[in-house]
């Protein structure tokens, strides 16, 4: 499955949240310069990401979450607070992982309607 492109979110200041949080990811891509990171906003409140990185091979799933939550928990609570889904998978995962499949395929879409 081709991995969705998407616009380098440091490229807008539109969404200020999500350029903070690639920012954030930038300081594990400084050590992992094979790393490939896709990130979208899927809701006002819902942010997914996603790291290819070869390097996770041998690595269990919460401790690959670790690794990532290290540099997210540098964010204001506001803005980490809103990364509800990453997908951390190594090349050899994303042709049969279900959670490369949601990244790209997202099962529900909030409606953005208000909530009061």
């Amino acid at each position: 499955m081709p991995l969705k492109t998407l616009a380098d979110p440091r490229a807008t200041e539109q969404d200020k949240p999500l350029a903070d949080i690639a920012s954030a990811i930038d300081k594990y891509l400084a050590d992992h310069p094979a790393a490939k990171f896709d990130l979208y906003r899927q809701s006002r409140f819902n942010v997914r990401l996603r790291i290819i990185d070869e390097d996770f091979a041998g690595i269990f799933t919460g401790d690959r979450h670790r690794l990532i939550w290290n540099h997210l928990h540098q964010l204001a609570l506001e803005t980490s607070g809103l990364v509800t889904f990453m997908a951390l998978l190594t090349p050899d995962e994303i042709e049969n992982s279900h959670i490369n499949y949601e990244y790209e395929n997202p099962s529900w879409i909030d409606d953005e309607e208000e909530v009061e």
